[in-house]
């Protein structure tokens, strides 16, 4: 089953006993297709010899492979790679991967302190600098820290370890997330510097391809422009690595499922409320639907568009993009002229959305042309920030880093009784 799941041919599989400083490690390398052991070993070490023990364990595997797939083994060398020979600092860098992995608002900060103990042990443990850097950026888009805390913490980090290894694609590809975050919210997606971010982002991932966290940045870059078929791409790249990813795995969940969920619960809400006799509905619903036809009709019949391309790679798309906007454009408040939001989107965002992102301008002024709004608000910001309480977003990019895997909102409204 777990080679099935991993789409591989061969599983290593084990299990560790420990007794104060003696652990007692058991390991099996079965080829998953008929079961057969290729190698089996048990080791009783202490734990400082543990390196030892992790080196003499992938020799031997990778011997079991060798010799299974080419009839020879390799030449002996160390094979664990590790950036420190502290026992005490891999156990507290092991324990902060697991908490960083849980990846929730609680336990983001135990893997930040677990790093720290780790570097604190070794302060030259490269892997543990790195992760520290990452958990920091996880905070970020958790929402525990703000986008200028999380710079200020990752680059005196990131920085250091790229100067002496600027091939560490992993160090590589969290710089590069970084400064697309940071790009995107000042200059759109389709800016030349987020551009550039991009590029650069692709070649961490030639650095590090087995880094799935690379695969998910360029997947939110690309969804982020709207290019979702890219996103999926690298999405399925990503999950050839890991096919367990969950972050990937719930990525692709939002781009395919998100906008059919949210049509499914309206119109089973719509359907009940017109059942219940709500007459005024049914006039709606019988008025749009008649436009429907129309816009059908002219799409199909007038404009040549196979009606799956119209409603697949226009209608589904464009779903998707007006949820953005009910989504971040709003807040529960008790005043109501505090409940809209101002998003200061860069020029291609205010373009689709016809100026409507100056939100609170456009409710005050529904009459004003889309096309004045951005000058509008310019010209009366401050008046329009203290009219709804300060409820200022910096860009999309900003409501990406912070909301892609965390609620905005309660779902049932705070002032519900």
């Amino acid at each position: 089953e777990i080679a099935r799941q991993l789409d591989v041919a061969t599983v290593l599989l084990g299990s560790v006993q420990r007794s104060g400083s003696a652990v007692r490690i058991f390991a099996q390398l079965v080829e998953a297709r008929s079961g057969t052991t290729l190698w089996s070993a048990n080791f009783d070490r202490d734990v400082d010899n543990i390196f030892a023990v992790q080196d003499e364990i992938a020799r031997n595997v990778a011997n079991a492979l060798q010799q299974t797939l080419l009839g020879a083994a390799p030449e002996a060398e160390s094979m664990l790679g590790l950036a420190t020979s502290n026992p005490r600092a891999y156990e507290k860098y092991l324990l902060g991967l697991e908490q960083k992995n849980i990846a929730s608002s609680a336990s983001l900060p135990l893997a930040e302190g677990l790093f720290k103990e780790a570097l604190s042990l070794d302060p030259g443990f490269v892997e543990a600098t790195v992760e520290l850097a990452s958990s920091y950026l996880l905070q970020g888009e958790t929402g525990i820290l703000d986008p200028r805390q999380v710079q200020d913490r990752v680059l005196p980090l990131l920085e250091p370890v790229l100067d002496t290894d600027p091939e560490n694609g992993r160090a590589f590809g969290l710089l590069a997330t970084l400064e697309w975050q940071a790009a995107v919210t000042v200059f759109g997606p389709a800016g030349k510097p987020t551009q550039l971010t991009e590029r650069a982002l692709r070649y961490a991932n030639e650095l590090a391809p087995n880094d799935t966290d690379i695969y998910f940045a360029l997947a939110t870059a690309a969804s982020t422009a709207s290019r979702n078929a890219e996103a999926l791409a690298w999405i399925d790249e990503g999950l050839k690595v890991d096919p367990l990813s969950a972050r990937l795995h719930l990525m692709r969940g939002r781009l395919l499922l998100g906008p059919a969920v949210h049509a499914l619960r309206l119109w089973r809400s719509e359907a009940s409320a017109i059942l219940r006799g709500d007459v005024n509905k049914l006039r709606v619903w019988a008025r749009h639907g008649l436009g429907v036809a129309l816009v059908l009709y002219w799409a199909t019949a007038v404009c040549g568009i196979p009606i799956l391309v119209y409603l697949f790679g226009f209608a589904y798309a464009g779903m998707s993009l007006i949820l953005l906007r009910s989504y971040a454009e709003h807040r529960a408040a008790a005043d109501p002229l505090h409940r809209t939001a101002i998003v200061e989107g860069a020029l291609p965002w205010r373009l689709l959305y016809l100026g409507n992102n100056y939100h609170v301008l456009h409710h005050e002024r529904p009459a004003m042309p889309w096309y004045d709004l951005a000058a509008g608000y310019r010209a009366e910001r401050r008046r329009l920030l203290a009219q709804n309480d300060g409820y200022l977003v910096s860009g999309y990019g900003q409501l990406f880093r912070r909301y892609l895997f965390k609620p905005k909102e309660a779902p049932m409204h705070p002032y519900d009784a």
